[in-house]
């Protein structure tokens, strides 16, 4: 059988320090809205025994830095980046889940996306939040891609 994929539309909390950026934790509440796809992003509609079996916690937690090289925020010294994708749904499975160096990796299958436009993603530091300039961008990219 094809694996499937459930997707719960809810909001997530986050905790700061407002003197540092840091965020001290976060939380997924998790709404009633759900939607079920095949692994091609088919919709589909589940058993109740399926739906009774597929679930899991949506526990969070502060991610592990592992940092980019040519990037440290101006404003707070971090060298963590996030892509931040306005109105735009992201769904993806995970296919793996391994320990590397000491930091958990996931492997994620191919990612359906829905809603938003494309043009509106931005980049920031994960810390504090600074916007990253397209030029501080293509750096990151030569330094950590090529």
């Amino acid at each position: 059988m094809e694996p499937i994929r459930k997707i719960t539309h809810g909001w997530v909390t986050q905790e700061f320090d407002p003197e540092t950026g840091k965020c001290l934790w976060q939380n997924f509440y998790a709404g009633d809205l759900v939607e079920w796809e095949d692994s091609y992003g088919n919709e589909i509609t589940p058993t109740e025994e399926i739906i009774k079996k597929c679930y899991h916690n949506f526990e969070m937690s502060e991610p592990t830095s592992v940092g980019l090289k040519g990037f440290k925020c101006p404003k707070c010294g971090s060298n963590r980046v996030e892509e931040v994708m306005p109105g735009i749904t992201q769904a993806s499975e995970i296919i793996d889940v391994f320990i590397e160096d000491g930091n958990l990796i996931c492997e994620y299958g191919a990612a359906s996306y829905s809603g938003g436009d494309p043009s509106d993603i931005y980049y920031q530091c994960l810390e504090c939040g600074e916007g990253i300039s397209e030029e501080i961008l293509k750096k990151i990219a030569e330094e950590n891609y090529e």
